[in-house]
C-alpha cells in the first residue's frame, strides 16, 4: 500500500513536470507590456500636423494624426518613422477623419516601406464639381495608426519625414502643395 502511494506521488510529480504546455521560455514568465505614447506637443501654435495619444490597451496603442490651424487642407502624404526593434505596425483607421465631412469621397492608404518606415496618405478625391479642402480651425483627426510594442523601452521616438500637405482653394478652384505646417511626433515608453 505504501509503495502504491509513492508510485502515485512520483507519477503525479512526473506528469506535472513534463506538461509544460508547449512553452519554450524555460519556465521564465513573459512580462506583460504596457505602452504609453507621449506627443511632443498637445496644442501646437500655428499651422500644424502632429501626433496625439489615442486609445491604448496593454502593449497596443493608437496614435491619432491631427491637423490644426490649416485652411483648405485637401490631403496629406507623409512617412512615420519608428524603431522596429520595439514596435510593429498593426493597422490604420480613417473612421474619425474629418476629411469625409460633407459626403466627399476620401482615400486613405498605409504601407510599410520597410520595418520602421510607414507611408501614409489621407486625402479627399477631386471631382467635378470642384472639391474644396477642409478648414482645420481647431485640432481634428486626419487618420489614426495602431501599433503594438514588442519589448520594453524607456523612450522610442516616432517622427514624421518626407511630408507634404495639399491645399485646395475653393474660390480659385486650384490645388497646390504647401510645406508650411509644423510637423510634430512623440515618444513611446513601454514598461
Amino acid at each position: 500500500m505504501n509503495s502504491q502511494r509513492i508510485f502515485l506521488a512520483l507519477l503525479l510529480l512526473l506528469t506535472a513536470v513534463s506538461c509544460g504546455g508547449g512553452n519554450n521560455n524555460s519556465g521564465i514568465p513573459t512580462p506583460t507590456l504596457f505602452a504609453a505614447f507621449a506627443p511632443d506637443t498637445n496644442s501646437p501654435a500655428g499651422e500644424a500636423v502632429y501626433m496625439a495619444a489615442g486609445d491604448r490597451s496593454g502593449a497596443t496603442f493608437t496614435i491619432r494624426v491631427m491637423a490644426a490651424n490649416i485652411t483648405d487642407l485637401f490631403g496629406v502624404g507623409f512617412r512615420v518613422t519608428y524603431e522596429p526593434g520595439f514596435v510593429e505596425f498593426v493597422d490604420s483607421d480613417p473612421l474619425d477623419s474629418v476629411l469625409g465631412i460633407g459626403g466627399y469621397q476620401t482615400d486613405f492608404h498605409t504601407a510599410e516601406a520597410a520595418p520602421g518606415i510607414l507611408f501614409v496618405t489621407a486625402t479627399r478625391i477631386q471631382a467635378n464639381p470642384f472639391v474644396p479642402g477642409y478648414d482645420f480651425t481647431a485640432p481634428e483627426e486626419l487618420i489614426s495608426l495602431t501599433f503594438r510594442a514588442t519589448r520594453m523601452t524607456p523612450g522610442s521616438i516616432f517622427s514624421f519625414s518626407t511630408q507634404q500637405v495639399e491645399i485646395c482653394d475653393e474660390v480659385a478652384e486650384t490645388c497646390a502643395p504647401s510645406l508650411v505646417p509644423v510637423w510634430s511626433g512623440g515618444t513611446l515608453v513601454v514598461n
